[in-house]
């Protein structure tokens, strides 16, 4: 839950800043960009899945193997930028729609449902659940009975259909044992360990996966790469003042 709001606030100051300092007409070339950039590895994406290519373009895939990644190893980065399309994507259709501009209107409720489902097959689970919650926000402050009443019948049958069935499924492998919940509680615990060691300068952008062995409990059976908690792990980055 933590996550989700914290996750909600870095793209609001973003796109904050973003507006701030970009004309109008540079903010509608950046939107149009991460749209079609989202589409494009939507597309490749879906192409993995159904031709079973375990590969990112000329390298075989070593993990999240049965995942949408497009062209990232990890599913979470393509579930990031899809997700940032599908909010513009969405954003952009509720203009459109207020504008009677309804030939677009439709072209990105469709552009829309495509991203949607190779959103949900890279099966990030906070992914899934943020972009529920920032999608409901935003029809809900949206102007229109139709409008809402068409995004919300979207909503509700994109996530009865695709996303509900990858998140059971998801949770229900999330079991308690050391690869998982137990071990990123125990992984999180050595963090803040570090964090105390470091607090006032930290280790270091990149050096986390160096110096965590230092401090990693017995109980983690594997080598610890990152944190698997963003926070954390730039608070024992940069230290505790920098973090904040």
């Amino acid at each position: 839950v933590v996550n989700l709001g914290f996750r909600g606030i870095y793209v609001f100051s973003a796109g904050f800043l973003m507006i701030q300092r970009l004309s109008p007409k540079a903010i509608h070339r950046l939107i149009f960009i991460v749209i079609g950039l989202g589409v494009m590895e939507s597309v490749y994406a879906l192409y993995q899945i159904d031709s079973g290519q375990e590969r990112v373009l000329w390298q075989a895939k070593i993990a999240h193997r049965g995942f949408a990644t497009g062209t990232y190893l990890n599913r979470n980065h393509l579930a990031g930028l899809l997700e940032m399309s599908l909010g513009l994507q969405l954003g952009l259709g509720i203009r459109q729609s207020q504008r009677k501009k309804w030939k677009s209107f439709f072209s990105l409720l469709i552009l829309g449902s495509v991203t949607a489902l190779a959103f949900f097959k890279t099966g990030s689970r906070m992914g899934i659940l943020s972009l529920f919650f920032s999608s409901l926000a935003m029809i809900l402050c949206c102007r229109g009975s139709k409008v809402r009443l068409v995004f919300s019948i979207w909503l509700l049958l994109s996530f009865v259909f695709l996303g509900m069935p990858m998140l059971v499924a998801r949770f229900s492998e999330w079991t308690w044992n050391f690869d998982s919940i137990q071990g990123r509680w125990l992984a999180w615990t050595d963090t803040i360990k570090m964090v105390k060691d470091h607090a006032l300068f930290g280790i270091g952008l990149g050096n986390f996966k160096w110096v965590f062995p230092y401090y990693q409990s017995p109980d983690l059976r594997m080598g610890w790469s990152h944190a698997h908690n963003d926070y954390l792990e730039l608070m024992a980055a940069l230290g505790i003042p920098f973090f904040l």
